[in-house]
């Protein structure tokens, strides 16, 4: 109602299709009322009386996807005609195998006596180390110096600063959640 007619709107989102693609359980933390795909966003803004003049996807905070529309003066109902359909079970599904690949590979590590280390004490990791990996983690590494020395929300573990690691021999691994 505040944007004048050909008005430019930009509107930011986190991207749902990265969560769902990745079985990523641990993007709700955010609690969000709602979750987008550039679909849906864009269907969103057409409904709305919006065209849509570009789309972006971004690495911020997971993933994120804005868009540029300009307010239309003559409102369409026409949607894009693409599929919405999210399967909860395909998701849960994607979920449950991130995690048994998880745990297998910290699994290998702690039976190959490696150290497990996750670097970002983060919402992501906290929800993952209380959910999943407690007791399985040797400790949590942060760069940012007012998180060093603090401990994780609901676990025992202590954020230690990155030159822990110049301290351990390791091999990286990277299971993005």
């Amino acid at each position: 109602m505040l944007l004048k007619n050909d008005g430019i709107l930009f509107v930011e989102v986190p991207d749902f299709s990265i969560t769902e693609q990745y079985g990523d359980f641990c993007a709700f933390w955010e609690e969000h009322l709602n979750y987008f795909n550039i679909t849906t966003l864009t269907s969103l803004l057409i409904e709305s009386g919006y065209k849509v003049i570009q789309t972006v996807k971004y690495n911020f905070s997971g993933g994120s996807i804005g868009a540029y529309a300009i307010k239309s003066s003559t409102h369409s109902t026409n949607l894009i005609n693409k599929d919405y359909s999210f399967s909860l079970t395909a998701y849960i599904n994607k979920t449950h195998k991130y995690i048994e690949k998880l745990l297998e590979k910290v699994n290998e590590a702690h039976s190959n006596n490696e150290v497990v280390v996750i670097y970002g004490a983060g919402n992501r990791s906290v929800i993952l180390i209380n959910h999943i990996l407690s007791g399985r983690v040797d400790y949590i590494i942060d760069d940012q110096p007012h998180k060093q020395n603090m401990y994780i929300p609901g676990a025992k573990y202590q954020v230690l600063p990155p030159e822990t690691l110049k301290k351990q021999k390791y091999r990286s691994m990277s299971l993005s959640c």
